[in-house]
């Protein structure tokens, strides 16, 4: 009874410490090929790495803005190129009439954006990509600005950023006192950012010009 069950269990032990056997000479084999290949290659790999560095510093940047003197004036909210200029209706914060300006944020542009003006947050509302009332599925920050010392006076600001995952990283929340220039948030990759302004704000850009976040005037109170 039981005839040859100890041999049989003999022989698995010995076919299992065979394959292990097998598996390092293989393993051992594939590294030196491995190690060898990027030994060979070793600079092609560090040329690799180096350029990923300076893109990830590059795009990293963050530089301070040149606020203007100028109380009246009104600066771009991101770094990019005026893409549209009009009148619009805005029906979340402004609730009427006002000129919409889109800038168009490329992918090496400076990815921080900035209060156009000093102001207390009045509105504040971060829309996931997909959610419902979102901007065709995108992820945006919509952020409405009471001026200081401006009664009535409203100014919105839109970031728009892509339709996955979560790019926008706000770094200001409800009722909180901007000052002009100061970071707001961060999109990254950033695409387009929105500025609602008055109507009676004179404008001072074109579309198709360049303008720098906290710092080119695109607008001024009269």
């Amino acid at each position: 009874m039981n005839t040859g069950h100890a041999n049989q269990a003999t022989l698995r032990l010995l076919l299992w410490s065979l394959a292990a056997l097998v598996g390092l000479f293989v393993g051992a084999w594939a590294g030196r090929q491995l190690g060898g290949f990027i030994l060979a290659y070793h600079k092609i790999f560090i040329a690799v790495w180096a350029l990923f560095l300076v893109a990830v510093v590059y795009l990293s940047r963050d530089p301070n803005p040149a606020e203007p003197s100028d109380l009246n004036a009104i600066v771009a909210p991101a770094h990019g190129r005026i893409e549209t200029i009009e009148n619009a209706i805005e029906n979340e914060f402004v609730k009427g009439a006002c000129q919409r300006l889109s800038i168009r944020v490329s992918f090496t542009d400076v990815q921080v954006q900035y209060a156009p003006l000093a102001a207390t947050v009045a509105h504040f509302e971060h829309r996931r990509a997909g959610q419902d009332g979102g901007i065709a599925g995108a992820e945006s920050l919509f952020i409405g600005f009471d001026a200081i010392g401006r009664a009535s006076e409203k100014v919105a600001v839109r970031l728009i950023g892509g339709t996955w995952g979560k790019r926008i990283l706000p770094w200001i929340k409800s009722n909180d006192v901007v000052s002009r220039s100061v970071r707001i948030a961060m999109m990254r990759p950033a695409t387009r950012v929105e500025l609602y302004l008055p109507p009676q704000v004179k404008l001072l850009v074109n579309v198709g010009d360049e303008v720098a976040g906290g710092q080119s005037v695109v607008a001024k109170f009269v």
